[in-house]
């Protein structure tokens, strides 16, 4: 059987041997067939292609752009580990090629190590990677980094730095993304009802179609949940978001309105699709509802629930590592003390309080392993 790095080279051989150029092959990629793994891949091989032959620069960015739209998402939760390696070999190469010339290669760097899987994940590089693209003028780095600094998130804060930011975003692009973070500060830290405002106005100024449109649709249903305004208008937000971007992060928020709310006339399974298409969006904590679920008795299927959880354990989620210890330790069908507790210390690593006190008890009692008072 060919493994992955073999089907990749024979895929990049193809297109380099085609005689077209890049650029005559980026048009069969589509936010539709992007959402197919194989398509997905070699549309990577394109633009690896595109960088090797020094294709023009902006339509290389676009490309990469879009193909890392979540669509890279899709892939790599269903690879095993040695390719997971080589995937994130690849993935942060051709980062790094297009960070020598636009600073989408720098923002897509820091959000790929900070939404890597166990071992790989570094939270630490985002804000500097998108320091730097917004250094190269990101239009959306710009702002991003603006609202970081405003708000103090990943990076100590500075309002005053933040506001001189936001003030001297000057491109076309640079200005929409800084009226969507602009509301997200005033929803923060000022009026609500002027961050509503805010977005209807960002909204109407918006040409339709506009990606951006859909997280500013994702934004006011996430405003809604927070205040337990209206499901229904919470729904019909999240439901816009998607029609514009179908695989957007709302799509767990959605998910599990339908779940709780009989009312909005969804049937739960539907539930569990939307779940399972976040978790393919690069939405990990979709995990914690699919890994929790199949434990109720409703939905009772133990294999399932522990397939999720451990996808989940494996990028970072410290709720399906924490319930996939329970299960290790107190389930006797499924019981493995030895990774069990490898679960438990995983949470602990990440202060997740119930796995530091579950611990503690694991020792005090001496029931599960030899009695350590001290170490409790």
């Amino acid at each position: 059987m060919e493994t992955l790095k073999e089907k990749f080279e024979a895929l990049a051989h193809r297109i380099q041997s085609s005689g077209k150029p890049a650029a005559a092959w980026f048009p069969q990629f589509t936010p539709v067939t992007l959402l197919n793994a194989e398509n997905w891949w070699e549309a990577l091989a394109v633009c690896e292609y595109a960088l090797d032959t020094h294709e023009d620069e902006a339509l290389t960015a676009g490309f990469f752009e879009l193909i890392f739209s979540a669509y890279d998402c899709n892939v790599e939760v269903d690879l095993n580990e040695e390719e997971y390696a080589y995937w994130w070999e690849k993935v942060i190469s051709v980062c790094d090629r297009v960070a020598v010339f636009n600073g989408a290669g720098w923002s897509q760097k820091g959000a790929q190590y900070s939404e890597a899987r166990y071992g790989k994940r570094d939270l630490s590089l985002l804000f500097p990677c998108y320091e730097k693209a917004a250094e190269m003028g990101s239009p959306e780095a710009e702002a991003t980094v603006a609202y970081w600094r405003y708000m103090g998130f990943y990076c100590e804060q500075d309002r005053a730095e933040g506001e001189r930011r936001f003030a001297a975003l000057s491109s076309p692009e640079a200005l929409l993304w800084g009226k969507y973070y602009r509301a997200y500060a005033e929803q923060h830290t000022g009026s609500k009802e002027k961050a509503l405002l805010m977005r209807k106005e960002l909204l109407d100024e918006l040409p339709q179609g506009h990606r951006l449109r859909a997280h500013v649709y994702a934004a006011m249903g996430d405003a809604l949940d927070i205040e337990e305004g209206s499901v229904a208008e919470e729904a019909a937000c999240y439901e816009k978001s998607l029609e514009l971007v179908p695989n957007l992060y709302s799509l767990k928020n959605l998910a599990t309105l339908y779940f709780r709310y009989p009312e909005l006339g969804k049937q739960k399974e539907l539930a569990f699709e939307l779940w399972e298409k976040a978790w393919h969006a690069g939405v990990w904590s979709a995990a914690n509802f699919l890994g929790y679920n199949y434990q109720e008795e409703e939905w009772l299927d133990m294999p399932k629930a522990i397939e999720w959880l451990e996808k989940g354990m494996l990028y970072c989620e410290s709720y399906c590592a924490y319930e996939l210890a329970l299960i290790y330790l107190y389930n006797d069908e499924y019981k493995n003390v030895e990774r069990g507790l490898m679960c438990l210390q995983r949470c602990v690593d990440d202060n997740y309080v119930e796995a530091i006190e579950t611990l503690a008890n694991v020792y005090f009692n001496g029931e599960l392993v030899e009695e350590n008072i001290s170490y409790a």
